[in-house]
């Protein structure tokens, strides 16, 4: 039982790109080769009890993008917020913020009522997700930097776990 579990750690830690099978020899011992030779027999793993049952399958949908609505800035230093929200039953996996017609600064920034500033994973009302919650939107806030006009838009990136 010993070289099956020295086998079975040995096919775990392997980090080689190629397929590995598992091989009997005339003696009855295991070998782990890319292929069999020609007086070798090639093991079933889950025969052996390596191998367990099949998981389910997986149920993520491919990511959705959603689109918050465009906050605008008309000339000067104004705060500019943007939130995009995912669907009943979706999470934000990631998002970023499109910038038109000017720029927008996204350091913390300390307007009332939003004491935030940056792109970030968010709940629906655009406060920022805390460590170990799931974020069900993304959203974009700061001040705007070049005194012209700007607009910015946030967007999501949502899946249906």
């Amino acid at each position: 039982m010993r070289p099956l579990a020295a086998l079975t750690l040995l096919a775990l830690l392997s980090t080689s790109a190629h397929a590995e099978v598992l091989c009997i020899t005339k003696r009855s011992t295991l070998k782990v080769r890319t292929a069999c030779k020609a007086t070798e027999t090639q093991a079933d793993p889950a025969a052996l009890g390596l191998q367990g049952p099949e998981g389910p399958p997986g149920s993520v949908s491919a990511p959705v993008v959603r689109l918050g609505a465009v906050d605008t800035a008309n000339g000067g230093a104004q705060y500019l917020e943007s939130t995009a929200v995912c669907e009943v039953g979706e999470v934000a996996i990631s998002g970023g913020f499109i910038v038109t017609d000017g720029c927008i600064n996204l350091q913390q920034y300390d307007p009332t009522p939003t004491p935030h500033g940056g792109s970030f994973p968010s709940d629906d009302l655009g406060n920022p997700a805390e460590a170990g919650e799931t974020p069900t939107a993304w959203t974009v806030a700061g001040l705007t930097a070049c005194g012209t006009d700007n607009t910015v838009q946030a967007f999501a990136l949502c899946v249906a776990p």
